[in-house]
């Protein structure tokens, strides 16, 4: 089970969605992380040239809480 998420934009935005991810999990109480986080890079320097058309996705492993 994972939580996942896009970033647009320049690599500097990573941080705050990790931010608001794990604002997300303070709010849903049924689930936590569990293992390693991903970032997947959909489009980046080697494949667009404007930072603010770049793409990164996001997946945090989670397990159900009891």
């Amino acid at each position: 089970m994972m939580a996942c998420t896009m970033v647009y934009g320049p690599y500097e935005n990573i941080s705050g969605t990790f931010r608001a991810l794990a604002y997300w999990l303070t709010e849903h109480v049924r689930y936590r992380m569990k293992g390693k986080d991903r970032q997947i890079c959909h489009r980046g320097p080697w494949n667009e040239e404007n930072p603010a058309h770049y793409l990164t996705e996001i997946q945090i492993e989670l397990e159900k809480v009891n």
